[in-house]
Protein backbone atom coordinates (compact mmCIF):
# COMPACT_ATOMS: atom_id res chain seq x y z
CA UNK A 1 0.00 0.00 0.00
CA UNK A 2 1.16 3.66 -0.83
CA UNK A 3 0.40 5.98 2.01
CA UNK A 4 0.20 9.94 0.40
CA UNK A 5 -1.00 12.85 2.96
CA UNK A 6 -1.93 11.47 5.93
CA UNK A 7 -0.13 12.61 9.86
CA UNK A 8 3.57 10.80 10.50
CA UNK A 9 1.96 9.99 13.59
CA UNK A 10 -0.63 7.88 11.58
CA UNK A 11 1.45 6.36 9.10
CA UNK A 12 4.96 5.28 11.55
CA UNK A 13 4.19 1.98 12.46
CA UNK A 14 2.49 0.86 9.54
CA UNK A 15 5.44 2.51 7.27
CA UNK A 16 8.17 0.44 9.83
CA UNK A 17 6.74 -2.51 9.21
CA UNK A 18 6.69 -2.34 5.62
CA UNK A 19 2.35 -2.24 4.92
CA UNK A 20 2.72 0.94 3.60
CA UNK A 21 5.25 3.34 1.44
CA UNK A 22 5.60 6.79 2.21
CA UNK A 23 5.60 9.00 -0.76
CA UNK A 24 6.03 12.13 0.94
CA UNK A 25 6.34 14.61 4.41
CA UNK A 26 3.32 16.83 4.38
CA UNK A 27 6.22 18.98 6.72
CA UNK A 28 8.05 22.03 5.17
CA UNK A 29 11.41 19.77 5.21
CA UNK A 30 12.20 16.46 5.12
CA UNK A 31 11.87 14.36 8.85
CA UNK A 32 14.62 12.88 10.75
CA UNK A 33 12.58 9.38 11.48
CA UNK A 34 12.60 9.25 7.32
CA UNK A 35 15.21 11.04 5.71
CA UNK A 36 14.72 9.48 2.43
CA UNK A 37 11.05 10.05 2.12
CA UNK A 38 10.84 13.95 0.35
CA UNK A 39 9.23 16.58 1.36
CA UNK A 40 6.26 17.85 -0.90
CA UNK A 41 7.31 20.81 -1.05
CA UNK A 42 10.48 19.74 -2.77
CA UNK A 43 7.69 19.13 -5.74
CA UNK A 44 5.41 21.47 -4.90
CA UNK A 45 7.44 24.81 -3.58
CA UNK A 46 5.60 26.26 -0.65
CA UNK A 47 3.48 23.15 0.04
CA UNK A 48 3.12 23.06 3.77
CA UNK A 49 0.65 20.86 5.61
CA UNK A 50 1.52 19.55 9.09
CA UNK A 51 -0.65 19.27 12.30
CA UNK A 52 0.31 20.26 16.15
CA UNK A 53 -0.64 19.54 19.40
CA UNK A 54 -0.64 22.83 21.63
CA UNK A 55 -2.08 23.16 25.41
CA UNK A 56 -4.12 26.48 26.19
CA UNK A 57 -5.24 28.18 28.87
CA UNK A 58 -9.13 29.73 29.31
CA UNK A 59 -8.69 33.44 28.61
CA UNK A 60 -7.59 36.24 31.94
CA UNK A 61 -5.65 33.00 33.43
CA UNK A 62 -2.76 35.08 35.07
CA UNK A 63 0.47 35.13 33.20
CA UNK A 64 2.06 33.58 36.35
CA UNK A 65 -0.15 30.63 36.03
CA UNK A 66 0.63 30.63 31.98
CA UNK A 67 4.48 31.26 32.16
CA UNK A 68 4.74 27.75 34.96
CA UNK A 69 2.44 25.67 32.93
CA UNK A 70 4.53 26.62 30.00
CA UNK A 71 7.79 25.92 32.03
CA UNK A 72 6.04 22.62 33.19
CA UNK A 73 4.85 21.18 29.93
CA UNK A 74 8.09 22.06 27.90
CA UNK A 75 10.30 20.37 30.57
CA UNK A 76 8.03 17.15 30.14
CA UNK A 77 8.03 17.19 26.45
CA UNK A 78 11.72 18.07 26.54
CA UNK A 79 12.60 15.08 28.66
CA UNK A 80 14.69 12.20 27.42
CA UNK A 81 12.09 9.36 27.58
CA UNK A 82 9.09 11.27 26.53
CA UNK A 83 11.29 13.46 23.69
CA UNK A 84 12.17 9.81 22.41
CA UNK A 85 8.49 8.52 22.41
CA UNK A 86 7.24 12.18 20.61
CA UNK A 87 10.00 11.32 17.96
CA UNK A 88 10.06 7.41 17.75
CA UNK A 89 6.35 8.45 16.32
CA UNK A 90 7.71 11.31 13.89
CA UNK A 91 6.78 14.45 15.91
CA UNK A 92 9.02 17.17 16.22
CA UNK A 93 8.80 18.78 20.04
CA UNK A 94 8.72 22.22 19.51
CA UNK A 95 8.92 24.06 23.14
CA UNK A 96 8.34 27.77 23.04
CA UNK A 97 7.06 30.58 24.92
CA UNK A 98 3.27 31.38 25.19
CA UNK A 99 3.85 34.41 22.73
CA UNK A 100 5.66 32.12 20.45
CA UNK A 101 2.50 29.41 20.11
CA UNK A 102 0.22 32.91 20.04
CA UNK A 103 2.50 34.01 16.88
CA UNK A 104 2.12 30.34 15.78
CA UNK A 105 -1.64 30.04 15.83
CA UNK A 106 -2.11 33.83 14.62
CA UNK A 107 -0.29 32.58 11.27
CA UNK A 108 -1.95 29.18 11.06
CA UNK A 109 -5.39 31.35 11.80
CA UNK A 110 -4.57 33.83 8.72
CA UNK A 111 -3.21 31.20 6.45
CA UNK A 112 -6.43 28.40 6.62
CA UNK A 113 -8.80 31.89 6.66
CA UNK A 114 -7.25 32.92 3.32
CA UNK A 115 -7.52 29.76 1.42
CA UNK A 116 -11.41 29.26 3.24
CA UNK A 117 -12.14 32.68 1.49
CA UNK A 118 -9.91 31.40 -1.82
CA UNK A 119 -12.15 28.23 -2.40
CA UNK A 120 -15.07 30.02 -1.63
CA UNK A 121 -15.90 27.68 1.27
CA UNK A 122 -18.76 27.43 3.37
CA UNK A 123 -20.50 25.51 6.29
CA UNK A 124 -22.78 23.28 5.38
Amino acid sequence: MQCGITSIATAAPHARNGRVRLLAITNRTRVPLWPDVPAAAEAVPGYESGGWFGYVAPTGTPREIVARLNEEINRAIKSPDVAEKLSATGLTVVAESPEYFAQFLKSDYDKYGKLVKDIGFTPQ
